[in-house]
């Protein structure tokens, strides 16, 4: 007697079904004889004019071709990002934000470097009076706090605002952007084109931007104007543009330099 090899077979006890025998017994693994659904396909027509490279006339079986993705198709509005109206990709306030900082140091190093002078002069009078404090055994009117201390001199307040004022506003009619700006991939644009803005738009960003600096020695003022720098930062979080308040009032963007959305 030959024996039978593994395999499936018609299932002795359903002629509609297979049935695995794994060469000695009959294992519960059935199948249908036939696909479900198999009756109700057919080929696929070929288009007319196409040449029929199957060896019968009339039509062949071809699989559906799946859609290419198209590059330029534009995604739903909240997958883009926000663009100016021309394409270029807007600047997020984390960017903004990293601009800024870099920008103050730099500016606050060679500021410091100007007013050297006046600088050193506080320093070591905010030294003499630290020492003449610890060593106050209480006998006696206590140490003065020295008038430069409380009140930095007019020479540093001069020298912060002239290097930022040449530095903001040449480096942002030159070429748009600070070096905060260049690090954070960023850059400062008119709202009707693509240049960077001129003189009297950099100049009015200028102002805005630091309002509070030029009226802090107004105390009936100061808070006021610390309260609109607050305002000011803040406003490209709820702005559809992302555009501060000076951007508003010069009439600027500030977008991305490596991003834009083709139109």
């Amino acid at each position: 007697m030959t024996q039978r090899p593994s395999g499936w077979y018609e299932d002795p006890d359903d002629p509609d079904q297979l049935r695995y025998w794994d060469g000695i017994l009959w294992s519960p693994r059935r199948m249908p004889k036939v696909k479900p659904g198999l009756e109700r396909s057919g080929p696929v027509p070929v288009a007319a004019g196409r040449p029929d490279d199957g060896p019968h006339r009339g039509g062949t079986l071809r699989p559906t071709p799946r859609p290419q993705a198209d590059p330029w198709r534009k995604e739903p509005p909240h997958q883009q990002a926000p663009t100016t109206p021309d394409g270029d990709v807007l600047a997020g306030w984390w960017r903004r934000g990293g601009a800024v900082i870099i920008d103050f140091v730099l500016t606050s190093l060679v500021s410091a470097l100007v007013a050297f002078p006046w600088t050193l002069d506080r320093a070591r009078q905010t030294s003499d009076y630290f020492h003449t404090l610890t060593t106050w055994r209480g006998s006696g009117p206590s140490p003065q706090v020295p008038y430069n201390l409380a009140h930095p001199p007019w020479q540093i307040f001069v020298a912060n605002i002239a290097v930022y004022a040449l530095y903001e506003v040449g480096m942002t009619v030159w070429r748009g952007q600070t070096v905060g700006k260049i690090v954070t991939g960023i850059r400062v644009r008119r709202t009707a084109s693509a240049g960077s803005p001129g003189l009297a738009a950099a100049v009015n960003r200028f102002l805005v931007k630091c309002v509070y600096v030029l009226v802090s020695f107004v105390p009936a003022l100061s808070w006021i104007a610390a309260a609109f720098a607050l305002v000011d930062y803040l406003w490209p979080l709820r702005d559809p543009a992302r555009r501060a308040l000076h951007d508003i009032s010069a009439g600027t963007y500030v977008v991305r330099t490596r991003s834009r959305i083709p139109r």
